[in-house]
């Protein structure tokens, strides 16, 4: 798949699928929260005299009678589920500093977490968790370790799953593209000792990397994860939709990078925005 049809691919691309992929993010930590509240086959480890923690079994295979809102999701987000077999895998070995997750094609995706992000799971499967401003121990519930899962792994496994997601839509070539060959040739140029790289060597990768096509609609999915279209009015009864302005705003902010993209990929992504904003349509429940 060439960078033209990977951008046509993006503006056709229907919210439908962009809200599954997002339900289907939190759908997988919902998953996993029940898994380790049975406390069977799953659970968080903890070294003794220390807060060192780990989670096992760390494999978490998804299937679509694992995920609650399955038939909720675009059918082709479900077609991807089916045929992909996603696997989840928590980590503490990362492929480069600061990596919260990475994905490894075709269904791979890794989720990098430090030795005390589980201290709260932990001490709620033990009976040893008291909440904020509270004295009494909190019995303990899966919304409770979804909750803490969500702030530490939602946003992350949304964008690798949108790679997996491009792969499986390209047939597997998501890195066919000039602007890939490109970003290989700077990675080959590169000093192959990592101590002799400079500044300006670590800042050309980087800036290539994050100008990838694949990597551009996988942010941007983690950004429009994090904005709504719509609000409610000053009586908090309904909600209304905001002006386009506003929701660019806000997609600016939560996009990671924004300002390394090139103005053409900048008019296509806000192409792709107000195409989103425009077909949204605000449900009141009265």
């Amino acid at each position: 798949m060439n960078l033209r049809n990977i951008i046509r691919h993006m503006l056709f691309e229907g919210l439908a699928e962009e809200r599954a992929l997002d339900r289907f993010a939190n759908d997988i930590l919902i998953y996993v929260s029940e898994c380790l509240l049975k406390n069977n086959e799953y659970g968080i480890y903890k070294r003794e005299n220390d807060d060192y923690y780990r989670i096992y079994s760390n494999v978490f295979v998804i299937k679509p009678n694992t995920l609650v809102h399955f038939e909720n999701y675009s059918d082709s987000v479900k077609n991807f589920i089916i045929k992909s077999g996603i696997r989840i895998f928590f980590t503490t070995e990362t492929q480069e500093s600061g990596t919260k997750g990475y994905y490894i094609a075709p269904n791979n995706i890794f989720l990098v977490y430090q030795i005390d992000d589980f201290k709260d799971i932990w001490q709620m499967l033990n009976g040893k968790y008291i909440s904020f401003g509270d004295h009494v121990l909190t019995k303990v519930e899966n919304l409770d370790i979804y909750s803490k899962l969500f702030y530490k792994f939602q946003s992350t496994i949304l964008h690798e799953l949108k790679h997996a997601y491009d792969y499986y839509v390209s047939k597997g070539n998501l890195t066919n593209s000039k602007r890939w060959r490109k970003h290989v040739e700077i990675l080959k140029n590169l000093p192959q000792d990592v101590t002799k790289r400079t500044f300006t060597d670590m800042n050309r990768k980087t800036t290539s990397y994050l100008k990838l096509p694949h990597e551009i609609s996988a942010r941007f999915s983690q950004a429009l994860g994090k904005i709504t279209f719509d609000k409610y009015d000053d009586t908090w009864t309904d909600r209304n939709k905001k002006d386009f302005k506003d929701v660019f705003k806000d997609f600016k902010i939560k996009f990671e990078n924004w300002n390394v993209l090139t103005d053409q990929m900048k008019r296509i992504l806000i192409k792709r925005l107000y195409k989103y904003w425009d077909e949204f349509e605000v449900k009141n429940d009265n």
